[in-house]
């Protein structure tokens, strides 16, 4: 049952970084337009910002076509290039707009994974509301514990699977009988398909 959950768990997190950058290029200049209107940034600091996210998104593609059918390596290689994207953003930002900028993309990100959840389960919208309050709390408590853990993977393994466990009672209790099991079955696909193709975003072998 762990193991199946911190499957799900890497998911998740693997997740993240494919809606923030397995997109083309394009995509990078909507969210620079939107990271940039929030953070006030002067058209110096704006080059400088998208060449990071340009660098980063390459990076990520390249990691994912290494590490296809490997989901833990995957997710190891994922978070050490975070780390790398984190120190780079607070070179050039304030401790302030580095705050901003990643409230700006998680909420962003949040949005379009409960916009899922309320298609796939037909939430209403108070509950899609609730929903999306839980994953963004979750997602706080994920980076006050890879704080605490101080790079004790089995205490962050532990720590997450827990945090996993809770999300998805949280999101249960708000869900009828039938929302529920099509939310097992929803998981259950999404493992089934990041096995077989890798993130969404990733190239497929020919």
């Amino acid at each position: 049952m762990k193991v199946m959950i911190f499957g799900v768990l890497l998911i998740c997190v693997m997740n993240l970084d494919s809606l923030l950058f397995a997109q083309p290029d394009p995509w990078v200049s909507q969210e620079l337009e939107r990271v940039c209107h929030t953070l006030d940034l002067s058209e110096e600091k704006q080059g400088e910002l998208r060449l990071i996210l340009e660098n980063h998104h390459r990076e990520m593609r390249r990691i994912r076509e290494l590490n296809q059918g490997d989901l833990r390596a995957q997710e190891n290689a994922n978070q050490a290039q975070r780390e790398i994207l984190d120190q780079q953003l607070k070179n050039i930002l304030t401790a302030e707009q580095f705050e901003q900028y990643k409230n700006v993309i998680i909420n962003n990100n949040f949005s379009r994974q409960t916009q899922e959840l309320k298609r796939v389960l037909q939430l209403s919208d108070s509950q899609a509301v609730r929903v999306n309050q839980i994953m963004v709390a979750t997602h706080q408590k994920m980076n006050a514990l890879k704080e605490e853990s101080s790079g004790d993977r089995h205490q962050m393994r532990e720590g997450m699977i827990q945090l996993m466990e809770e999300h998805d009672k949280k999101i249960e209790a708000l869900l009828s009988d039938d929302q529920k099991k099509q939310y097992q079955q929803y998981k259950k696909e999404r493992q089934e398909r990041m096995r077989r193709e890798g993130p969404p975003g990733a190239k497929r072998p020919r």
